[in-house]
């Protein structure tokens, strides 16, 4: 009998919050079935209004469940969260990942410099292989500059929320990860000023 299928939505809301926490502390003792689908929920990128709904309630499970989260055994997991593009879904599923990345980000500090290069890598759409001029058809679309203020709205409010977490230390890490991942900024100490 194998594990029930997570993405199937027969789990209330409080029973996929624990399902996530069982599933966080079975993987570490190599128990993988429900870590796998959580994982295989969080990579899915063409959603119908159910899996919207499951996606969103699962980032808010694991939001709940940060303290759970090992960086050693969970590394799938990370990777999930932190390799998701805010440019890829509506705001239910952003404001989910941006409440996740804040609690990852101050669980205990491991997470803070992934969570602060995963926001910096939001402030330009995803490349893709087929245009390089990618960002600029986004903003093309009829819904390209509301898409573009909702997600830098969420990338800015949550870098935002994680300095004040952690004020001694987010500023530098900050500075740094925006200069070494956006290497296209050619006045670099206007960056500095500006942070």
């Amino acid at each position: 009998m194998g594990a029930p299928i997570m993405y199937e939505p027969s789990f209330t809301d409080t029973e996929l919050d624990e399902q996530i926490k069982n599933a966080l502390k079975a993987a570490i003792e190599g128990d993988c079935d429900y870590y796998n689908q959580l994982v295989a929920v969080l990579y899915r990128k063409e959603l119908v209004t159910e899996e919207v709904a499951l996606l969103v309630t699962c980032l808010k499970a694991v939001t709940g469940s940060v303290r759970y989260i090992d960086i050693i055994h969970h590394r799938t997991l990370l990777g999930a969260i932190l390799g998701m593009s805010l440019w890829d879904y509506g705001t239910d599923v952003m404001d989910a990942l941006a409440e996740l990345l804040v609690h990852l980000a101050s669980s205990r500090g491991e997470y803070v410099d992934l969570c602060l290069e995963m926001l910096v890598i939001n402030f330009m759409p995803p490349t893709s292989p087929s245009s390089t001029s990618y960002f600029v058809d986004i903003l093309k679309q009829s819904h390209g500059l509301t898409k573009k203020n909702q997600v830098l709205d969420r990338v800015h409010s949550t870098l935002l929320k994680i300095a004040r977490m952690s004020p001694v230390h987010s500023p530098r890490k900050l500075e740094k990860i925006v200069i070494d991942r956006m290497p296209n900024i050619k006045m670099r100490e206007h960056v500095r000023s500006f942070l």
